[in-house]
């Protein structure tokens, strides 16, 4: 009786998240995780863009270059609040196990039948 609730517990301990391989698993994320990489790739580029843009009108002097520094900085904020929502995206998401692939055997490697006793018994009458 105490030896079954010590494999119970073992079992139940070897099965939990501890022990799990994180190359077995392929995270799913509370949202598509394609539909947020390319939302956080779209933003990005868009406010690479503006702000290149903005640094570019500043060096003509067409605006402030104050602008080009606020640019900057909120260019670098938004890449990072992307970022970390990509990866809580994909850290809070449920996650898919992958099973391992079956192991192959090898096959065994095909051998010449083998006569019957009724075929050896009429080689040696023959003989």
């Amino acid at each position: 009786m105490q030896v079954d609730k010590i494999h119970s517990i073992r079992q139940t301990l070897s099965e939990g998240p501890m022990f799990e391989n994180p190359y077995d698993r392929k995270p799913i994320g509370v949202i598509n995780l394609k539909i947020t990489r390319v939302f956080a790739f779209a933003v990005i580029s868009l406010a690479v863009v503006a702000t290149a843009v903005v640094c570019v009108l500043a060096v003509w002097q067409v605006f402030v270059p104050d602008y080009a520094w606020r640019a900057l900085g909120s260019l670098g904020i938004i890449a990072a609040a992307t970022a970390v929502f990509v990866a809580l995206n994909e850290g809070f998401g449920p996650a898919i196990r992958e099973p391992f692939p079956p192991a192959r055997r090898p096959e065994p490697e095909p051998t010449a039948p083998s006569p019957s006793p009724d075929d050896r018994d009429e080689t040696r009458r023959a003989a």
